[in-house]
């Protein structure tokens, strides 16, 4: 899932179509989720006719990952999927992304968040030009905390 800038949200297409360009082939799995059902999990479900162009920066952020979810892939890498959105959006897209992680999807997401969100995953790791942390939300927060002592401010 690219960043929202990545992104011409001037094109002229629908949220549905913007969905199916997701999707890499035209065949679908025996489990496969159609456009519809996938709206309905990220919350945009009765917009599939907008055009991209009506939509908010947090309605932008669902169809972008619904396009991605389309295509059904054991990894899912997301590129600050949290920017620019509110905080009721973010939850529900942590939601989303906790499913997909349940069901055996693995996702990747780099972010610059050290919120709460932090918490939603299973494991991060800290890069700042080299691997500084790696574990549990709470061992990593544990480590820069011990290396923020030690050697100052060393991921900002």
């Amino acid at each position: 899932m690219p960043q929202k800038a990545a992104v011409d949200w001037s094109f002229p297409i629908t949220v549905q179509q913007m969905v199916k360009l997701g999707k890499t082939s035209n065949k679908r799995s025996k489990e496969g989720r159609s456009v519809e059902q996938l709206l309905k999990l990220v919350g945009m479900d009765g917009m599939e006719s907008r055009r991209l162009n009506q939509l908010s920066g947090g309605q932008q952020q669902r169809v972008l990952l619904a396009r991605a979810l389309i295509q059904e892939s054991d990894i899912l890498l997301l590129d600050e999927p949290y920017s620019a959105i509110d905080p009721p959006t973010r939850a529900h897209l942590l939601d989303v992304m906790r499913q997909q992680a349940e069901i055996g999807q693995t996702l990747l997401v780099s972010s610059h968040d050290w919120g709460k969100a932090l918490d939603s995953y299973d494991r991060v790791l800290v890069i700042d030009r080299q691997l500084v942390a790696n574990g549990t939300p709470a061992q990593v927060r544990n480590t820069i905390s011990d290396m923020d002592s030690v050697m100052g401010d060393c991921c900002g």
